[in-house]
Parts: structure tokens; C-alpha cells; sequence
């Protein structure tokens, strides 16, 4: 994340929609577990969500600037990308508000948590 907003690449936000996407998935298994899981779930989700969008856009851009059979002028293509740069602007800023409390915490001590409270969890469901 810290990169993606640095550097503002569409390549360095894809690779960020995979990392939610990957921790996304895997917190799914232990939702139940805890509210404040379940709550970081939706948050990852919705950033997913908004950066896939954003990588839509950024496909389609690059593949109507680079294709000449689409009749495309060369006014109207630069009226997409100014549009579509208002666009990722507000997705990105979107995507990285819902997840930056999550992201602010350091590794080690978010599984720490998510480890004991899904140990809490499953005792509690096997007795």
C-alpha cells in the first residue's frame, strides 16, 4: 500500500488488489470468529472491489487508446483518460481509506490477535 501511494502506478494498485484479495480469502475462513474479523472482511472486500474496478478502467483505456479500428478520435480518447483519471483517483482513495486500519498495524501482532481469537473461537464451538 505504502508504495501505491507513492508511486501512484496502476501496476503497484493491481498488486495491491491481489494482496486484499489474498487476505480477503483467507479471512473468510475465520469470519465467525470475531466481529472485528467479520468487519475487516467487508472493508477488504469493498478495496477489492473498487481496485478491481479501477484495473477495468485502466484495461479499457489502454486497449481503446491502442486500438485504431474502434474509430476512436484522438479527442474523445483523451476525454476517457481524463475521465478515467478522476476515476482511479477516487476508487484508489476509497479502496485505501477502507483498508488502512487494517494495513496500519503491523504483521506479527494482527495473526498474534488472529490467532487467539481463533483459538477462543473454536473452544467455544467444540464444547
Amino acid at each position: 500500500m505504502t508504495k501505491a501511494l507513492r508511486r501512484h502506478s496502476a501496476d503497484d494498485f493491481h498488486r495491491l488488489r491481489k494482496q486484499i484479495k489474498t487476505l480477503w480469502y483467507e479471512l473468510r475462513l475465520v469470519e465467525p470468529a470475531s466481529p472485528r474479523i467479520a468487519r475487516d472482511v467487508r472493508a477488504l472486500h469493498r478495496a477489492e472491489t473498487w481496485l478491481g474496478d479501477d484495473h477495468n478502467v485502466v484495461v479499457l483505456c489502454a486497449s481503446l487508446s491502442n486500438d485504431d479500428s474502434a474509430g476512436a478520435l484522438p479527442l474523445n480518447v483523451r476525454r476517457l483518460q481524463a475521465a478515467a483519471d478522476r476515476y482511479h483517483a477516487q476508487a484508489r482513495k476509497k479502496a485505501v481509506e477502507a483498508v488502512r486500519r487494517i494495513y496500519r498495524r503491523k504483521s506479527r501482532p494482527y495473526v498474534r490477535d488472529l490467532k487467539r481469537v481463533w483459538k477462543r473461537w473454536r473452544q467455544s464451538t467444540t464444547q
